[in-house]
């Protein structure tokens, strides 16, 4: 794009916009909208963002301007949340940009920030595994501006919440609000704060069952946030929360929908929110809508259907690639109706911190004629 500037300027005119009603529409002061068309002196990227999408009016070409624009940023300020809003609207073309332009730069605290959001960029980009990500934020240690540090320490919250240590999550996760609340910046405050308030909300609905006050998060946050990435979190939580409500599975179905066509829009996830669907379908015996998406829900589809043999090896095939989980011993339980694996898989959600799906096979004891005392006993009991 040889000038974006004059391509928006003239898209502004053929509409017929004042940059008076620009500001208006977008909350941006005048001032922001003519510095941003002439070039004069450089504003916000999320306001630049607002203003480009407003006069744009389409999506793609919205993005190749932005694209345009934060490479030409020179303020360590407006770079570093350039990189930032690329990193929550999943503008990772843009984000590899920006690092290996400024990696080498001078400013020592915009060079430490590329540093640690290369590493974010990775994990994003699946270069990087759970437990890799692990090892590789333990060893900066290096690291000395105060921004940068709570972005490694979401890092290594990232890395635990995919590997499901959702006890670890509740310890790292908590201490980090206060550090955030300090933060000078509005802009990166509230924007780490809403990745915060995901990881709070794994503790409350996963490690706490607390479905309450999960479902308030969850509403916060699509409120908070103008990142569709993380509305679409939101939506998917928020309809997980009404998983084992069976009375409820039109909402869960609902609030899925809503991020299924969000994650679809950004182009990823949404094999996630199918795998979501068909465990919601196949746990409250509605018809599947579309093939299994994966080997895990074919063993759970064929165990509930009564296909004992064909489970089982469905599940022992699944097992020798991806290891027993808490989920594979539920689902041989359930093909095989023995008791102890229902206690088994249930030590195994809880081992994992992972009260709310434990739930399942706490209900499936009980139906089972397992002493409700006895169970809720275990059930409750601390790890």
């Amino acid at each position: 794009m040889e000038n974006f500037r004059e391509l928006l300027e003239q898209k502004r005119v053929e509409k017929g916009f004042k940059k008076s009603d620009i500001g208006e529409h977008t909350g941006c002061n005048t001032v922001h909208v003519t510095r941003l068309l002439n070039g004069s002196r450089e504003i916000h990227p999320k306001r630049a963002y607002k203003i480009i999408e407003f006069i744009c009016d389409d999506v793609q070409l919205s993005d190749e301007i932005f694209h345009e624009y934060s490479l030409t940023l020179r303020s360590p300020m407006n770079i570093r949340s350039a990189m930032e809003y690329a990193a929550t609207r999943s503008k990772y073309n843009l984000l590899k940009l920006l690092i290996e332009k400024h990696e080498f730069d001078r400013n020592a605290e915009l060079e430490e920030f590329c540093r640690v959001y290369k590493i974010l960029y990775k994990y994003y980009t699946d270069e990087l595994g759970a437990e890799e990500l692990y090892r590789v934020v333990k060893g900066e240690v290096s690291i000395k501006y105060s921004d940068a540090k709570i972005m490694i320490r979401l890092l290594e919250c990232y890395s635990l919440l995919a590997q499901k240590h959702y006890d670890f999550l509740m310890f790292t996760a908590s201490s980090l609000i206060d550090d955030i609340e300090l933060m000078e910046d509005p802009f990166f405050k509230r924007s780490y704060k809403v990745r915060y308030m995901e990881f709070m909300v794994f503790v409350k609905l996963r490690l706490q069952n607390d479905i309450k006050t999960a479902r308030h998060m969850m509403k916060e946050l699509i409120q908070t946030t103008d990142s569709q990435k993380h509305k679409a979190f939101g939506y998917n939580y928020l309809a997980l929360s009404y998983l084992l409500e069976e009375e409820n599975y039109d909402k869960y179905m609902k609030y899925m929908g809503v991020a299924c066509k969000k994650y679809e829009k950004l182009g990823f996830g949404a094999n996630v929110i199918r795998h979501n669907i068909q465990f919601a379908q196949i746990l409250h015996n509605k018809e599947l809508t579309c093939d299994y998406e994966n080997e895990e829900i074919r063993a759970f589809h064929l165990a509930v259907s009564g296909d004992t043999e064909q489970a089982i090896n469905v599940i022992n095939d699944y097992e020798d690639k991806h290891g027993e989980s808490a989920e594979t011993v539920y689902f041989r339980a359930i093909a095989t109706k023995e008791v102890n694996l229902y206690w088994k898989s249930l030590s195994m959600f809880k081992s994992r911190g992972d009260k709310f799906l434990a739930r399942l096979s706490r209900n499936a004891l009980i139906e089972l004629g397992e002493n409700e005392i006895v169970v809720d006993l275990f059930f409750n009991q601390k790890n």
